[in-house]
């Protein structure tokens, strides 16, 4: 890292913690230090910033301020020594680790709408993140194919005619006769027993309802890759909820917790004949005293899958493949049986509304393998603006919903992404500019991409579409368009500014601060698994740019050589920042 470097070419004291300073360039605090000497603050910032030697000329000016020293930087000189160059492998804690990484986890019963996309594209992210710190990763999507709204969907073959073969995609289809069943039940009672009748089946095994069931999933999930295959999400493992039940693996895992003494069963009071396991001197319930499971049971069984705790091979079969032409396998009874290793370390992407569920597996996880480190990553609901229900043909009589695929209240996809795509070309045509499909559909996907990833994931997204799609503000669409304005500039200049006459004037200065330490930037959005803060300084780095831009020549000034080469340093750090993020980098907008 650019900062460690500089560092190591500066005598500055070795406790010296570095950071961006508000005032100069570099900055570090003396606090801890000072209580250490008996010493007060400011007089020992003092002391320490006389002592800097500086034998490189980086530093123009070292001032101490109120307990901290700050370095005022030769912002040229630095980034003549250090230019832009492509962020190597990083370092961190995750490096040369074996993770498991569990996202996405939708019921196959429908397409997938931007609340299940928050999910999938953080999941992206963190798996990306997890293997550009040298991490082994393993990513998994838990398909819950069974459960009620499974059931839904195998009423509408079974009892309402509904066809497996239609010519619209078939997950498109499915949400729309999912909704279809649900507003039959409200009028049509007898049509809930025949849910309750294939629940049973289900459950019991059936022969021609699994069958079918498997047929329904199968085509759902072949739907649904074809549209992550569009968003670059990548999975190496599709785990079936079915199979995990179907194998034993839930009793397995509850028979366990019993030989460990983590999990008993109560012979008197309210939870007499349950099985259940004492966690902050309360009881849990794992299973009913009726023999059936809570949900909590399966996802304890299968973080000991993941962690190794149950010595059980899945059998997989192939099921298609990723964007990049690598295999996707599927859990199949009549697979190849397959052991994936032990992982110590597993993140699993599930809503907030799950906090407490997942404390309980984690602990219980902790009880029977103390080494395992079980990461739930959190992250809160997406909603719909009134103007984008209004939009996708959605009433709303308040300022946002939450989405419900059983109410309606949903926006699928690739519906969302062919709007935007219309409304884009629509917007270019007008501009005299015209949009190919191709580009239009790379940018509706970052349009939605980067409006689920620039919020902090413990914030609830308020999905506005006209907010989304504006050439203003922290938006895609910004980012892109000030990437190609860029790009632009460089291409009409050609081969000038390959080297610099004379340092950097102010104005330049003040754009080159914005990319001195952009690997410490993506640094912390890595290791802290938070994409929304790669976007954030993707933000101020378009802004940063387009300010410069507007207020100074670049080709044809006398300083068109050191612009040329800065916006070089500068539209690199933005490729490789948006690249991070997962956006399409295009080159015309």
């Amino acid at each position: 890292m650019l900062i460690n470097t500089i560092k190591s070419r500066l005598e500055v004291p070795s406790w010296a913690k570095l950071s961006e300073s508000e005032y100069g360039e570099l900055e570090f605090p003396c606090f801890e230090e000072a209580k250490k000497a008996g010493e007060n603050p400011k007089e020992f910032a003092e002391k320490v910033s006389r002592s800097i030697v500086d034998k490189n000329g980086y530093i123009k000016r070292v001032d101490a301020m109120n307990g901290y020293v700050n370095m005022y930087l030769d912002v040229d000189k630095v980034l003549s020594d250090f230019p832009y160059a492509s962020m190597e492998r990083v370092e961190n804690p995750f490096s040369r680790k074996n993770i498991r990484l569990e996202h996405t986890s939708v019921n196959p019963n429908k397409a997938l709408h931007i609340g299940h996309m928050r999910n999938i594209l953080l999941g992206e992210f963190v798996r990306v993140a997890l293997e550009r710190s040298g991490g082994n990763v393993l990513t998994t999507y838990f398909v819950e194919d069974t459960g009620t709204q499974v059931a839904d969907i195998l009423v509408c073959f079974k009892y309402l005619g509904k066809n497996l073969d239609v010519a619209e995609k078939f997950d498109i289809y499915c949400s729309k006769i999912y909704r279809e069943v649900n507003e039959r039940y409200e009028k049509e009672p007898a049509l809930r027993e025949k849910r309750a009748s294939v629940l049973r089946e289900i459950e019991g095994h059936d022969k021609d309802t699994t069958a079918l069931l498997k047929k329904i999933v199968d085509k759902i999930l072949a739907a649904q890759m074809d549209t992550l295959r569009g968003y670059r999400i990548k999975y190496d493992i599709l785990d079936l909820e079915s199979y995990i039940l179907g194998k034993g693996i839930v009793d397995s895992a509850m028979k366990l917790l019993e030989e460990k003494g983590v999990a008993y069963t109560p012979k008197s009071g309210d939870n007499a004949g349950c099985l259940v396991a004492k966690l902050d001197g309360s009881e849990r319930i794992l299973r009913r005293s009726d023999g059936t499971s809570l949900y909590v049971a399966k996802d304890i069984a299968y973080a000991f899958i993941k962690h190794g705790v149950l010595d059980k091979a899945i059998r997989y079969t192939p099921f298609g493949k990723n964007y990049d032409g690598s295999e996707i396998l599927v859990s199949d009874e009549n697979g190849m049986p397959k052991h994936f290793g032990k992982f110590n370390d597993s993140i699993t992407l599930v809503g907030s509304e799950q906090l407490a569920e997942q404390d309980v597996v984690r602990e219980i996880l902790r009880l029977v393998e103390p080494d395992s480190n079980y990461t739930h990553y959190s992250y809160e609901l997406v909603t719909l603006s009134k103007n984008t229900a209004k939009a996708m043909d959605i009433e709303l009589d308040v300022r946002f919903v939450k989405m419900s695929g059983r109410k309606g209240t949903t926006v699928e996809v690739d519906d969302l992404v062919r709007i935007i795509m219309e409304k884009l070309k629509k917007e270019a045509e007008n501009g005299g500019r015209p949009l190919g499909d191709e580009d239009a559909t790379k940018l509706a996907v970052n349009i939605v991409r980067y409006s689920l990833l620039k919020t902090s994931p413990n914030k609830m997204v308020v999905f506005d579409i006209d907010e989304a799609t504006s050439l203003k503000g922290d938006t895609a669409l910004y980012a892109n368009y000030t990437y190609a304005r860029g790009l632009n500039i460089l291409k009409k200049a050609g081969t000038a500014g390959s080297k610099a006459r004379s340092g950097l004037d102010e104005a330049e200065k003040q754009l080159a601060k914005k990319i001195l330490f952009w690997e410490e930037h993506l640094m912390d959005s890595i290791n802290n698994l938070k994409p929304n803060l790669a976007c954030e300084y993707l933000h101020k780095l378009c802004d940063g740019f387009n300010s410069f831009y507007e207020a100074n020549q670049v080709i044809g000034s006398d300083r068109e050589s050191e612009r040329l080469l800065l916006l070089r340093n500068v539209l690199g750090v933005m490729k490789e920042t948006m690249e991070l993020i997962g956006l399409f980098v295009i080159e015309r907008v």
